[in-house]
């Protein structure tokens, strides 16, 4: 492959994994909004137009009146407050399908006027296939809210939909730096490579249950820090009492359940917080020692 090509599609690819990280990014506030149960519905292709009419504009929302969330959380939205929540799943939605368009058609261009290789169709193929996994996954997850008992989508189905979009953000700039610098070489390879890989397998997990934390809105039940109300256990007495009837009708799950088994660990507010504190307060010693360590031996080898 010719170095303009190679830098080319570098660029394009570049530019995919600036768009995905945008899209990382509406997900968060169609998540802090509450706006990810607005659109019941999902239509790949005629779901980008949103309501015109007033009439289609109450449909919509008669719609959205039928689940859970609107008769606990909302029930005193107007329609005006709804077309408020409503923009910001449609923006996340249609920001999905610029996505697809922007990845398609120059793919369709390059291979046609022969720029790509052989041996990068695949790779590409497989890229195309991660993004429409990830539109099926945020389906699931929006679908596991619809219905009359649950106020939010699924807290590991969220944590997956957030992992999967970085998986895919990862493997994007992975395939643009394979493009843009095939020529560079490290000088030295540093040392601790196990070390990295653990600390990244950490930071994966802490993400992970810092998704459940939203997913479950666990961090309701303690507002302080790096204590619990207190105490550094989730099972005192002194914690719980702390709770207050306001902050427990908005979790899911109920903090005065037994002790939880393993598959019921996960849909725990207490063990998920106590979790995500304790690792966020471990996770930062040795990602800094090693990160300082990095540094040093950088600049040893420098000079």
């Amino acid at each position: 492959m010719k170095a303009k090509n190679k830098r080319l599609i570098a660029n394009w690819l570049y530019f995919g994994a600036c768009c995905i990280a945008i899209q990382i990014l509406l997900g968060g506030i169609t998540r802090l909004t509450g706006s990810g149960l607005s659109i019941t519905e999902w239509q790949p292709l005629i779901g980008s137009i949103p309501p015109i009419t007033e009439g289609e504009w109450l449909l919509s929302f008669h719609k959205y009146q039928q689940i859970a969330q609107f008769h606990v959380l909302n029930a005193h939205f107007s329609l005006e407050d709804y077309k408020s929540i409503f923009f910001w799943e449609w923006l996340h939605r249609n920001w999905a399908r610029f996505l697809g368009l922007a990845f398609l058609l120059p793919m369709a261009y390059f291979i046609f006027h022969k720029k790509i290789s052989r041996k990068l169709i695949p790779a590409l193929s497989i890229l195309f296939l991660l993004g429409l996994l990830q539109g099926v996954i945020g389906w699931i997850m929006v679908k596991s809210g619809l219905n009359q008992t649950s106020i939010r989508v699924d807290h590991i189905k969220l944590a997956i939909h957030f992992i999967a979009a970085l998986l895919l953000l990862c493997y994007t700039l992975w395939l643009a730096f394979s493009m843009s610098m095939q020529e560079l070489k490290m000088r030295h390879r540093l040392r601790f490579t196990t070390l990295n890989a653990v600390l990244l397998a950490l930071l994966v997990l802490q993400m992970i249950y810092g998704t459940f934390m939203a997913g479950s809105n666990a961090a309701l039940a303690a507002i302080t820090w790096p204590d619990m109300n207190g105490t550094f256990s989730s099972q005192s007495r002194h914690y719980r009492s702390k709770l207050k009837f306001t902050e427990r009708k908005f979790i899911k799950y109920s903090i005065h359940s037994p002790q939880p088994s393993i598959p019921h660990f996960f849909a725990y507010t207490s063990a998920i917080l106590a979790k995500q504190k304790l690792e966020d307060q471990s996770l930062a010693i040795p990602y800094q020692g090693n990160s300082t360590y990095t540094r040093v031996y950088t600049m040893r080898l420098r000079s």
